[in-house]
């Protein structure tokens, strides 16, 4: 069994258990719509931000459901195999982790991973969701591969901040968010999604206790 048919198949014996499906909003790519939307992959980014955002609030059925709609949405309209889907993968194993769901979790990770293969330079990208160390190391690979200012290195300075922040290092976290922001913000559009999700994850520490 490959890494995506386990992960069906977890994601299935867990509905069956408690009498429901997970939650796929069709025609739409954000949950809660009522009508069909143009679904494009530039959709994907912004989404996933949001989902972040919901995980970090403890809104987690929100989150999975968002989540497992962006993964629709990227499977339909760049491919089961592009690195968009490992990046949403990624983020269903760290909800599925701060959920309880280990065996879930560990699942999507392993899609994930079988997705970039071993010599795909996304897959740093993974080691943000073992932990704080693994984020470490993700961020030591980039700046080592890319350099230190490159702009790729944004996503994993931002989920670096937030293992920061869910662990109450405010102001390391706000550093974080910050070098995230200064090295998109000369070379995207200002309503570039992963810089919106940056500048958002900053503006909602700036000013906190413990961020001085």
């Amino acid at each position: 069994m490959n890494p995506a048919e386990l992960v069906h198949t977890l994601i299935r014996g867990r509905a069956d258990r408690t009498g429901s499906r997970p939650v796929r909003r069709r025609g739409t790519g954000v949950p809660g719509g009522g009508h069909a939307q143009r679904r494009t992959p530039q959709q994907v980014p912004a989404q996933l931000a949001l989902a972040n955002l919901w995980r970090l609030q403890g809104r987690y059925p929100q989150a999975q459901a968002l989540l497992l709609a962006t993964l629709e949405l990227a499977e339909r309209t760049v491919g089961p195999r592009a690195s968009d889907v490992a990046e949403v993968c990624n983020v269903l194993g760290m909800t599925g982790k701060y959920t309880g769901r280990f065996d879930e979790a560990e699942a999507w990770y392993r899609r994930a991973l079988y997705i970039l293969g071993p010599d795909h330079p996304d897959v740093a990208d993974v080691y943000n969701l073992g932990g704080l160390d693994h984020a470490r190391r993700s961020l030591a690979i980039k700046e080592d591969v890319l350099g230190r200012d490159h702009p790729e290195l944004a996503m994993t300075l931002n989920n670096l901040g937030l293992l920061r922040q869910e662990r109450d290092e405010r102001a390391e976290a706000l550093r974080l968010f910050t070098r995230a922001v200064t090295s998109l913000e000369h070379l995207v559009e200002d309503d570039h999604p992963v810089l919106s999700a940056c500048r958002a994850h900053r503006t909602a520490l700036q000013g906190l206790p413990g961020t001085g």
